[in-house]
């Protein structure tokens, strides 16, 4: 079950309660199904098992999140979950999940949203502070985003396109970590980003495959660690790297 359940239900407010779900698959707060226009504000989220996310909208719009506390100890879970949705507003909410999870910021099928002023902290494998997948022109701009552990992403694009990743700072403390990474994914631009890279084998921004017509400019990138790069680009065409300012050192 869910903390909250919303289904077909437009214009409606969630603000300043307290949830905590302890059952399979129990999302904290769920909008689906048009529950468009839905603000939910100033909630502390707790979710414990498996593929249980903090809130999880699905085929609503218009939508704003902002301002609640979300912890997630499940594996496979997301802070805040957004599938086949569009104009989303995240702002300054704090999510925290120190186990395997999917993405503190998930977007699938998601376009036109906007998430800002958030502060995620994650930990474990495979993990991703704010993930894209086959959603476009979405705005990440003013979030920190820490990871602790192995092969994690700051942010991670995949078939995405006409995203703008601004003003970030990302800090990755795992070995083959990623501040930024694009994966089949167009005409995207990082802009003034400050990511730190602490251990070997990791990237500030990596492009991989098909990653064509992006601009990075302006961005700080600071990377120490073995077999560690500021800006990696494979296989992908007319892309811009301008006025960045990268320091390499060894651990």
């Amino acid at each position: 079950g869910f903390g909250i359940y919303l289904t077909s239900t437009p214009n409606s407010l969630i603000e300043n309660n307290l949830i905590e779900t302890k059952n399979a698959t129990g999302h904290g707060i769920r909008l689906e199904a048009g529950s468009d226009y839905t603000t939910t504000r100033n909630n502390s989220i707790i979710t414990n098992n498996s593929f249980s996310n903090g809130i999880y909208v699905f085929s609503s719009s218009h939508n704003v999140n902002e301002n609640n506390t979300i912890n997630i100890y499940g594996s496979g879970s997301s802070g805040i979950h957004s599938e086949s949705a569009a104009n989303i507003t995240n702002d300054g909410n704090i999510i925290v999940m120190p186990n395997d999870s999917r993405g503190g910021l998930y977007f699938f099928f998601t376009v036109f949203s906007s998430n800002k002023n958030n502060n995620i902290s994650m930990g474990g494998a495979l993990i991703k502070g704010i993930e894209l997948i086959s959603s476009s022109n979405n705005i990440n701009i003013n979030n920190t985003i820490v990871t602790n552990g192995f092969s994690s992403w700051g942010i991670s694009m995949t078939s995405s396109s006409h995203n703008v990743n601004e003003n970030n700072n990302i800090v990755t403390q795992d070995v083959s970590g990623t501040g930024i990474l694009s994966i089949s994914s167009s005409n995207n631009t990082q802009r003034a980003n400050y990511i730190i890279m602490t251990s070997s084998d990791s990237n500030g921004i990596s492009f991989n495959s098909g990653c064509d017509i992006c601009v990075n400019e302006d961005n700080v990138i600071n990377v120490s660690g073995n077999s560690s790069n500021g800006i990696r680009i494979s296989s992908s065409d007319n892309n811009s790297n301008l006025n960045n300012t990268i320091t390499i050192s060894k651990s």
